[in-house]
């Protein structure tokens, strides 16, 4: 599942109501994938379940037939749409290893496709999120990572293209490693952070007041939130579990 939490770090936001409906705020949402029966909701189970936002990944795989279907059908029953798009929108992604040279080309032709999609789309999207995990190395079969300064000139780039056809939100990856170096990174090489929010991934964080204890887990995700406030964005948790 997924909460779309935006903070001021001022006072905490109350607690919400049991089964809200997809009317009654925007905070809580969860990630689907259309391309697996399995992750493939209806409208109406989302809204039973009180799901408010779906987090898509736009995926070369099934491609556009699959999600010019999909994503009127979620809106028009009321719910939104952010659009992830990452390494498995635009393919190719080059590794830790690759030359400055290697990157610019792919970040090249992964903001043009981007802009493509943005054209494709408009503002009938919610919000956009610029890749997935980017902060985390890559490992067998999972190949998130991205330099940060190549992340800070590939959100930059990626943000103008969509702004081209597009006022919604963008938001960036969802950081999951509590680096928050990396953000810096990223901004300096970019010349700024060009989003509207952070996106965060707060995985094995402790909730307020240390819940489920004091030693659960690897951090404390008031700390981390705090850390990530600090570039004066509002932020957005868009995966979160345990």
């Amino acid at each position: 599942s997924t909460a779309y939490v935006t903070l001021s770090g001022t006072a905490p936001a109350p607690a919400p109501t049991p089964a809200p409906t997809p009317t009654t705020g925007g905070l809580y949402g969860i990630n689907i994938d259309p391309a697996n029966p399995w992750g493939n909701p209806t409208p109406q189970q989302l809204k039973a379940a009180g799901a408010r936002w779906v987090r898509v990944e736009w995926m070369i795989i099934p491609g556009n037939a699959t999600y010019d279907a999909v994503v009127p059908t979620y809106r028009a029953a009321g719910l939104k749409v952010l659009l992830l798009v990452d390494y498995s929108t635009v393919l190719g992604k080059p590794t830790a290893a690759d030359s400055a040279a290697t990157w610019s080309a792919y970040i090249t032709k992964f903001v043009a496709g981007v802009k493509q999609l943005a054209s494709r789309f408009g503002n009938n999207v919610d919000a956009w999120q610029v890749w997935n995990e980017p902060d985390l190395q890559d490992t067998d079969g999972y190949r998130p990572y991205v330099p940060a300064a190549q992340y800070g000139r590939m959100l930059r780039d990626t943000y103008g293209a969509i702004r081209t056809y597009s006022s919604r939100p963008v938001v960036t990856a969802g950081f999951a490693s509590g680096n928050t170096y990396y953000v810096t990174d990223a901004r300096t090489a970019a010349g700024g952070l060009f989003c509207d929010a952070i996106a965060l991934h707060p995985y094995g964080q402790r909730a307020p007041d240390n819940w489920p204890w004091a030693d659960w887990g690897f951090g404390n995700m008031s700390d981390m939130l705090n850390r990530y406030l600090t570039f004066g964005k509002p932020l957005w948790i868009t995966e979160i579990g345990v």
